[in-house]
């Protein structure tokens, strides 16, 4: 059952701030994982300047 206008409004606001923060980190932080060639190539498609953040044994 769909929500009425006012509710799906603020559920949009919401999406839209939570979509606006994500883009935000997105292009200070790469988070990347692995090892071998997907990691470099995550690494060199991160955003320049963007703190690198590697998970344990990657």
């Amino acid at each position: 059952m769909p929500l009425p206008a006012t509710d799906q409004g603020q559920t949009n606001d919401q999406s839209n701030q939570n979509n606006k923060a994500m883009h935000s980190l997105r292009s200070k932080v790469a988070l990347i994982t692995g090892s071998g060639r997907g990691k470099a190539i995550a690494e060199r498609i991160a955003e320049p300047g963007a703190d690198m953040m590697r998970t344990p044994g990657s």
